[in-house]
């Protein structure tokens, strides 16, 4: 796994950014599930959050994926992982 640190203490006890950190989550695990129409969902709504662009070009990729994977669909027991083929 890979984790990105945003943040501090205090910042994390803020409302807005706690629901930012539930979408974050709504994303993870719409993404896993290869329900890509609800990740790409949950990706506008996280650019559209303050904390946004903090993680924009993460997002950008992430849609990337999913658009990929949209129409090259993944086998069933896939396992979130993503093969990079270029830099």
């Amino acid at each position: 796994r890979i984790y990105t640190v945003l943040g501090d203490e205090k910042m994390a006890k803020k409302a807005d950014f706690r629901r930012y950190r539930i979408l974050h989550k709504q994303f993870l695990n719409a993404y896993r599930r290869m329900q890509w129409d609800k990740a790409s969902m949950v990706i506008k709504e996280l650019l559209n959050n303050k904390y946004g662009d903090y993680l924009s070009s993460y997002y950008s990729i992430m849609q990337g994926r999913i658009d990929t994977f949209k129409i090259q669909t993944p086998p069933q027991n896939w396992n979130g992982v993503y093969v990079a083929e270029n830099k």
